[in-house]
């Protein structure tokens, strides 16, 4: 009998290995090395007015620095573990699925907990005279062979209040120490602390201090408040054991309730990083102890098809719904902006999938749903660390239902996952309980995402536009319609091509410069934009936004979904645009693409050093156009060795395109409309 051990690597990737109860190695890829997280800070500057913490703080600060290397030596992130180590005995498998509550997910508990006076201070002690008090401060925990370690800044002073002073005064300004042994309560599916030992240094904590009074301050008001510390983990239960019981499908429903009565927090240890607590639930009877073959499905009819596009719309819903929800929680600008890569790519995923032929093959959601949360989870794992103690649990719910999902689809082919509107629905309000249903697919401009992801305010609304259904326009039109409106209702060819590859390149020109007013470019790269926005929309439309066909005036669309002279894709920024002025004005398509060029060439390209790494900064154009056709994750295909060679076409037509515009022939472009490219 073997055990199927589901490892993963930093990004959450799941996969089988197998050892034998009688191997002393494992069999198969060695689990990768896991990257060190960097420590928290420990001054966090709530003190600055007052020099005696100042001392205190820099005092901790030094203590920390000579400390640094063999503390992070320790600090592997139990986060990386995609939870599930599923093992088989007599017909039966066990899924067990670690939730790490890790230093600064603890350091956050505590401060959040008992640290709850004026700025995030506990009082332990004051009598109000102003002789006797002790005042603890910046909670910092780590970890020692068996126990977590708190220290925290201390301010204590006692004395004898006589009139207006203090006689037989003693003052401490250092650092309190406590040792603290978790233990789990299984019943209560709750994890408390004992006070195992506590001691009070000097700032610099070169030598401990014994004082009656400040002792039993310390015993009978501070270790009392640390042991009342609960994580409560129930709720994380009920939440799990809903999300299995919409998303596990199986013939034995009496062997689903088996399952799921079998949820409960079966382990607590200390980790290297902080806490490890086990989820762990037993399928009973079936199971095979191999991965089973890749699901295939059969070919969609229209019903199906409709089916399909509802379930679409509902895991684009939950995917940005749960990203807003953490871009909103988030801190950092990093951060936001790695949650905007998934969301994107996501889409334009998405995007593909909708439009590919080929019938049959591995479930593409199923398949959607495991690569977009290999992405969200190390970003939902550093996110949980910067919340207070109840929404940061929620955020770790979350990856734990993510992940035990992925480990019962593993299992064998008895059980496995269906993602379900109902499903993600459910999974969507671990985050955000109370809220509207997160599954609303809606087509509006969202102001919100829009803020969140530095887009600013919506473009403006396109002017009133002729009608142009019938779908001639005389050729007098042009000199009493405003030549953006012209634009508007023109389908060129190769008799008129002159006279509108002008006006179309001035409108382009002036989209660029727009832009640029919005989003400045430093000089290095100004050059760049203007071209890489002539190119693009070369590339993509020949410059145009309507097309004839049977005798109309229609705008262009792409088999894909794409439209307009920049062809942007609605499926894929939904919220950012209004999809109908997208279609139907060239002049908000133009700004929209223009924006999203800027996006692209700024926050990804030169931020992450595409011009560098390649030595040319024209390489920049080449890579933001890359994203802007593939997605974030397609910024380096333009010079990955192992880019299919359909794409390599593609940006090296582009390339070709670009050179000319950049050259200054930006109306090489008529030769679309003859033919010729």
């Amino acid at each position: 009998m073997s055990t199927c051990i589901v490892n993963s690597d930093a990004a959450g990737t799941g996969r089988c290995y197998y050892k034998h109860p009688d191997d002393s190695a494992t069999i198969g890829p060695i689990p990768p090395t896991v990257p060190q997280r960097l420590t928290r800070p420990v001054v966090s500057g709530q003190w600055s007015g007052n020099q005696q913490h100042k001392k205190r703080n820099q005092s901790l600060l030094m203590y920390n620095n000579r400390n640094r290397r063999a503390y992070s030596q320790r600090l592997v992130p139990l986060w990386w573990w995609l939870a599930a180590m599923m093992s088989t005995t007599a017909g039966a498998a066990e899924v067990q699925i670690p939730i790490a509550l890790d230093r600064e997910f603890l350091t956050q508990l505590i401060t959040h907990t008992v640290y709850r006076d004026t700025n995030d201070t506990m009082r332990a002690w004051d009598d109000g005279t102003g002789c006797n008090h002790l005042i603890l401060s910046e909670p910092l925990v780590d970890v020692t062979a068996a126990h977590l370690r708190l220290r925290t800044a201390g301010d204590g002073y006692t004395g004898t209040p006589i009139r207006d002073q203090c006689f037989l005064a003693f003052q401490w300004d250092g650092v309190l120490e406590v040792l603290l042994t978790p233990v789990l309560e299984r019943d209560a599916a709750q994890i408390r602390f004992n006070v195992a030992e506590s001691t009070l240094y000097d700032r610099d904590l070169q030598r401990s201090l014994t004082h009656t009074l400040l002792w039993k301050w310390t015993t009978g008001y501070v270790h009392p408040r640390l042991e009342a510390i609960r994580i409560d983990l129930r709720h994380a239960i009920d939440e799990l054991r809903g999300i299995l019981e919409v998303f596990v499908t199986t013939d034995d429903l009496a062997q689903l309730q088996l399952m799921l009565a079998s949820l409960m927090v079966s382990e607590l240890q200390v980790e290297a990083g902080g806490l490890g607590a086990t989820v762990s639930f037993t399928i009973p009877d079936g199971v095979a102890e191999s991965v089973p073959p890749p699901r295939t499905e059969a070919p969609l009819d229209a019903a199906d098809m409709a089916a399909r596009d509802a379930t679409w719309q509902g895991w684009d819903a939950f995917v940005t719904f749960v990203i807003k929800q953490a871009a909103t929680a988030a801190q950092r600008p990093e951060l936001r902006d790695s949650l905007l890569d998934v969301l994107l790519q996501s889409r334009y995923d998405l995007s593909r999938m909708l439009t590919s032929t080929t019938a049959g093959g591995p479930d593409p959601l199923r398949e959607l749903f495991v690569d977009t949360w290999q992405q969200l989870a190390p970003l939902f794992r550093q996110l949980s660390n910067e919340l207070p103690g109840e929404a940061a649990l929620q955020f770790l719910t979350f990856i734990a239902a993510a992940d035990a999902l992925q480990a019962v689809d593993q299992l064998g082919a008895a059980v496995g996952i269906e993602i379900s509107t109902d499903g993600l629905r459910r999974m969507a309000r671990i985050v955000a309980p109370g809220r509207a249903d997160p599954l609303r697919y809606d087509i509006n401009i969202d102001t919100e995402l829009r803020e969140l992801f530095k887009f600013g305010a919506p473009l403006p609304r396109p002017q009133d536009r002729p009608d142009v259904s019938s779908g001639l326009i005389g050729t007098a039109w042009a000199a009493a319609i405003d030549p953006d409106q012209q634009l508007n209702s023109w389908a060129p060819n190769r008799e008129d091509a002159h006279i509108y590859a002008p006006l179309a390149r001035d409108l382009l020109r002036r989209s660029a410069r727009q832009t640029l007013e919005k989003r400045p470019l430093a000089d290095a790269y100004r050059d760049i934009f203007e071209p890489l926005v002539f190119a693009t929309a070369w590339q993509e439309t020949c410059w145009r936004q309507y097309v004839r066909k049977a005798g109309k005036i229609v705008p262009i669309r792409s088999q894909a979904g794409a439209v307009g002279i920049m062809q942007i894709v609605p499926r894929v920024w939904r919220g950012f645009y209004d999809p109908g002025e997208l279609e139907r004005d060239i002049v908000y398509n133009a700004a929209a693409g223009s924006e999203i060029l800027a996006h692209y060439l700024i926050d990804y390209a030169i931020k992450r050093g595409e011009h560098v790494a390649t030595g040319d900064v024209r390489n920049l154009a080449r890579a933001t156009y890359a994203a802007y056709n593939g997605g974030p994750r397609h910024l380096r295909r333009y010079r990955d060795a192992g880019t299919k060679a359909s794409l390599r076409e593609i940006d090296a037509a582009f390339w070709q395109k670009y050179q000319t515009v950049s050259g200054g022939d930006e109306l090489a472009v008529i030769q679309c409309y003859s033919g010729t490219t």
